[in-house]
């Protein structure tokens, strides 16, 4: 994923015309997306899901919350519109905002660079707040697919 990442970046550093996709081609890709994400979700029970869906719920409010204000609050100090900043401080997988960016007009190097630039800050930053909280690397309480252990 990163070989066109970095070729469409040189692409569009050195200012060549590149084509819109097609709409239908969009919408095949959205459709291939969105199977293989409910695939995921194939033998998980009814209260499993709602369980996860109501935290999820909660926490992508709270995200978008957050990213509208980052997105306003940006919006005079930046030439970008207020729907660009905010798709690009939009929590969400690469694949899916750079393709919502391209369906709304939107530069999808500038969200994608972005979002790239978001999971690496998180990448780096997240270990070292997760230190200075007191866990440590050996900690599988809540790693997925551990069962929670108890200390003596």
């Amino acid at each position: 994923m990163i070989g066109p990442l970095v070729l469409m970046a040189v692409a569009k550093l050195s200012s060549l015309a590149l084509p819109r996709p097609p709409g239908d081609l969009l919408v095949l890709a959205e459709w291939v997306l969105g199977s293989g994400i409910g695939a995921d979700f194939a033998g998980v029970g009814l209260a499993e899901l709602v369980r996860g869906a109501a935290v999820s719920v909660a926490a992508t409010l709270w995200m978008l919350l957050m990213s509208v204000a980052f997105a306003l609050a940006l919006v005079p100090l930046t030439d970008q519109s207020p729907a660009s900043l905010l798709l690009a401080l939009s929590p969400g997988g690469l694949s899916g905002v750079s393709m919502v960016a391209l369906a709304l007009g939107i530069d999808p190097a500038f969200v994608t660079a972005h979002n790239v630039f978001r999971v690496l800050l998180i990448l780096i930053v997240a270990p070292v707040v997760f230190r200075l909280a007191g866990g440590s690397r050996n900690d599988t309480e809540s790693a997925p697919g551990k069962a929670p252990q108890r200390r003596p």
